[in-house]
């Protein structure tokens, strides 16, 4: 058998088995039920009058439940009609839909809600989520020397992470499973190799699209580390950096004029909503909430993992236990690996530790600059599932 045919069937079969385990994460979700929480909707008036009888603990209201479902049935109903999304009259007597952005209504993964019913589109665009986040840490894993079986394994990792099982329903699954592309265009920074820019410029306009700004920022924030710890490793720093900056303020501008047609209105948006002394408040990462990241919602008892997720890092069921494991298995053969790969990978971990406790002490910094203060909790942890 040629290598290049050897090659393409060994790479189908690893997508075969990531789209096997996606399917069986969402394997409810295909027999009936959807993967979003609803239940948050009977809190409220007038549907509390028809609470299920079996709904008998108390439900707190959140976002998920409350906008981005909503949004999702907006997006199925407009469709369905053949009318736009630019506007919805549903919400405070009229508002632009589109120019929201957390719509996402040109996000690659809503294209589910044109073409089927709402039920089936919110399975399908889960399946979808899971299978790209997947694929993408797969082709990132096996760019970075990794072998097939551990690229494989770094793809179910990923696609099982917790941040993005338990975010399935809000944009920042849209902007989530992009990521392993980004780091790989960072990588490719740190030696001197501009090439890939025209590959980073679709990941970011894709990211772009899922209606996740912070996501974006957080994730440009870990990239960045990420190649300048590589830099640092090979004493390019200093040589290289203008470089890496210049490539990346490139491929910054070219990812926003692609996406200029959903960012022009959304400014516009937030300048009228900014203008009526709307805003959005900051979030804080504690020390103490690390200990989710690897043991999930200690504090209130295992019987909490199926409460619906909020932006904190207590609400995650992250598989960080696996990383935890493996890390002191890593340190342990670490002379054996080339040095390419094991600096790789160390960059990674500093890069994963620089992150974390940036959203640790800078917060209160953050949240005074424009933009970085809708960061959360969960933007700084979610590209240690990579680690």
């Amino acid at each position: 058998m040629r290598p290049s045919i050897r090659q393409f069937a060994e790479y189908a079969i690893c997508v075969v088995c990531l789209a096997v385990v996606a399917t069986a994460v969402l394997h409810p979700s295909f027999i009936g039920r959807i993967p979003a929480s609803a239940d948050e909707v009977f809190a409220l008036a007038p549907w509390e009058e028809a609470r299920p009888a079996d709904l008998t603990t108390p439900v707190a209201p959140s976002v998920e439940g409350l906008r981005h479902l909503p949004w999702a049935i907006i997006l199925r109903d407009a469709a369905a009609r053949g009318d736009s999304v630019q506007w919805s009259p549903y919400e405070n007597g009229g508002l632009p839909f589109a120019a929201m952005w957390q719509t996402r209504c040109y996000s690659p993964f809503s294209l589910p809600f044109r073409f089927a019913d709402l039920d089936p589109a919110l399975s399908i665009s889960a399946w979808l989520k899971l299978l790209v986040a997947g694929v993408c840490a797969f082709l990132m894993a096996r760019r970075f020397s990794l072998p097939l079986s551990m690229a494989l394994l770094t793809g179910v990792l990923f696609q099982l992470s917790g941040l993005l099982l338990t975010h399935l329903g809000t944009p920042l699954s849209d902007a989530l499973p992009w990521l392993p592309l980004l780091l790989l265009y960072a990588d490719r920074l740190s030696l001197g190799i501009y090439s890939a820019w025209p590959a980073a410029v679709v990941a970011l306009a894709l990211m772009l699209l899922g209606g996740d700004p912070a996501m974006v920022a957080a994730a440009l924030i870990f990239c960045g580390a990420f190649a300048t710890i590589r830099l640092a490793m090979r004493g390019a720093l200093r040589t290289e950096a203008l470089n890496a900056v210049v490539s990346t303020a490139i491929v910054g501008t070219f990812a926003v004029a692609l996406v200029a047609f959903q960012l022009v209105p959304f400014l516009e948006f937030v300048l009228q909503a900014s203008a009526r002394g709307f805003g959005a408040d900051a979030a804080s990462l504690r020390l103490a909430d690390l200990a989710a990241v690897f043991f999930p919602r200690t504090a209130e008892g295992w019987d909490a993992l199926t409460a619906p997720p909020r932006h904190h890092p207590t609400a995650l069921l992250y598989l960080g236990i696996v990383s935890l494991g493996l890390l002191p298995l890593w340190f342990a053969l670490r002379a054996y690996p080339a040095a390419l790969r094991r600096n790789r990978v160390e960059a990674l971990l500093a890069a994963a530790v620089v992150v974390s406790a940036l959203g640790i002490a800078a917060q209160p910094i953050l949240a005074a600059i424009p933009g970085l203060r809708l960061l959360q909790p969960a933007h700084f942890l979610a590209a240690n599932a990579l680690v």
